[in-house]
């Protein structure tokens, strides 16, 4: 009865499975958060413009310290700055979801 691989056989397998396997642990990819300078607890606000007015359902903030971070979320659909929600959290590397139910907006200001 034939075996199914030779021993060679195997051993070629297992030599190139460990090189892919050591290039692919070495090289995972870019493993830095993107970030900015920009402080939040000393107030301010952010707008984004997205260009033209879309429906727009979450918006997602990734909470890269432990420090509290808080901030209302308005949108201008109409002309008029619209109060959506309050954000008040505080975690370490954590993305959370903020839900805006499907509003149709083209800014968002973020106000802190």
């Amino acid at each position: 009865m034939r075996r199914l691989f030779e021993k060679k056989d195997v051993l070629s397998m297992l030599i190139l499975a460990v090189a892919f396997f050591s290039v692919a642990v070495y090289d995972l990819g870019y493993t830095r958060t993107p970030t900015s300078g920009w402080d939040s607890s000393k107030g301010g606000e952010i707008c984004f413009d997205l260009g033209s007015y879309q429906r727009v359902k979450a918006i997602y903030v990734l909470l890269a310290d432990a420090k509290p971070v808080n901030f209302d979320v308005f949108t201008n659909g109409s002309g008029s700055w619209v109060y959506r929600k309050s954000f008040h959290e505080s975690c370490y590397y954590k993305w959370r979801r903020l839900d805006l139910t499907g509003a149709y907006t083209r800014f968002i200001k973020l106000y802190f």
